[in-house]
């Protein structure tokens, strides 16, 4: 017998309205300064010197305070040098020491000093030393 095709009815479909949000706002983030940001104030450029044999020289310039911290204080670090001063920083700025130095204020500027049991630390340090030894020469 020929097959009597069933009647198909379409599918009963509901329209479901999305219920309306407000949009999302990202959270607040507290900000990571406290305060206002002292350490760019000035913004003459700068210069780095370096104290050898009890004579300052330059070592640097034309920088911005953080640049010639960064000079000054890798400088420092790796040569038997143990102080630096920053020249041109403006009257009534207030530096942040950075760490590992102490500050001595003078009619010049802010000496920074490495401390005492930081002076000869690191590798190039002790080979400065040792090539010093050589070249005086002497008594082995």
């Amino acid at each position: 017998p020929p097959r009597i095709p069933t009647r198909i009815s379409p599918p009963i479909t509901y329209v479901i309205s999305p219920t309306k949000r407000p949009p999302r706002r990202p959270p607040r983030l507290p900000s990571l300064t406290k305060g206002k940001p002292t350490e760019e104030k000035p913004t003459g450029l700068l210069t780095v010197f370096v104290r050898r044999r009890g004579k300052f020289s330059p070592i640097a310039t034309g920088l911005t305070p953080t640049q010639a911290f960064a000079v000054g204080r890798k400088r420092v670090g790796t040569t038997l040098a143990a102080t630096f001063k920053i020249v041109g920083v403006p009257k009534g700025y207030k530096p942040k020491i950075p760490t590992g130095f102490r500050a001595k204020p003078t009619k010049e500027g802010i000496l920074f000093i490495e401390k005492r049991g930081l002076r000869l630390s690191t590798t190039p340090e002790t080979r400065e030393i040792q090539f010093a030894k050589l070249v005086k020469g002497g008594r082995r």
